[in-house]
């Protein structure tokens, strides 16, 4: 689908019903598929089966020496939440800024990157400054948002930015509750937070429920309820 935000409306469902974590799907989905094997059994038009080097060795660098796993790694994690609903709050914070702070919280927010690109545009009210102040990879980060177009409505974005934090919050607690020598502690506040993550997730989405939820999760981590 062409559209960021009805995509992962979709790779949401998919987690709820998998159990898969929404940004490894979302890092496959980036990926696109595979490419099929080529024939003659991976060998490329010399004879070689896709090596680099005369050696046989795979993947060196021009310099002789292999290339890290370190830099692919980054771009990894630099691009899991790209079309997710976290980075598209930073590109309605460009063009809607009043409306998304009116909700936006740093708990709604799980990647790092996107979470230090977050602060500095709280903190500076122009795309410019934001990115001055911010260091390099949030500054590319902000800057990407600003130029980047999106058709997606603010409350649309920060219902699923509530509700992809209201499931963490519910994994934490859960865990919490495991390792407690009195799991009945963490009950009422389980509960509230599932009732709310399924409010915003039907039909009858309201501000109260946003509102409850947004300070559920604002509470310190160590208050069990």
């Amino acid at each position: 689908h062409p559209s960021p935000l009805v995509r992962d409306q979709y790779l949401m469902t998919i987690a709820d019903r998998t159990g898969i974590d929404p940004d490894l799907l979302r890092t496959q989905a980036a990926a696109g598929p595979r490419p099929a094997p080529s024939a003659g059994g991976g060998r490329g038009r010399d004879g070689r089966d896709g090596r680099d080097g005369r050696d046989g060795r795979r993947g060196d660098s021009p310099s002789g020496r292999r290339s890290g796993g370190r830099d692919q790694a980054a771009a990894r994690r630099a691009g899991s939440s790209i079309d997710g609903p976290e980075v598209e709050a930073l590109r309605l914070l460009v063009t809607h800024r009043d409306d998304m702070l009116e909700w936006l919280s740093e708990p709604l927010f799980a990647d790092e990157l996107v979470l230090s690109a977050f602060r500095s545009m709280r903190a500076h009210a122009s795309v410019l400054a934001a990115t001055e102040a911010a260091d390099p990879g949030a500054a590319e980060l902000i800057q990407r948002a600003a130029v980047e177009d999106t058709e997606s409505e603010p409350i649309d974005v920060i219902d699923l930015l509530l509700v992809e934090a209201g499931r963490r919050e519910l994994r934490r607690l859960d865990a919490a509750a495991r390792n407690s020598d009195d799991p009945l502690q963490y009950a009422r506040t389980i509960g509230s937070v599932k009732l709310l993550v399924e409010e915003l997730q039907s039909e009858h989405r309201s501000v109260e429920a946003r509102e409850q939820l947004l300070a559920l999760l604002r509470q310190p981590a160590e208050g069990g309820g």
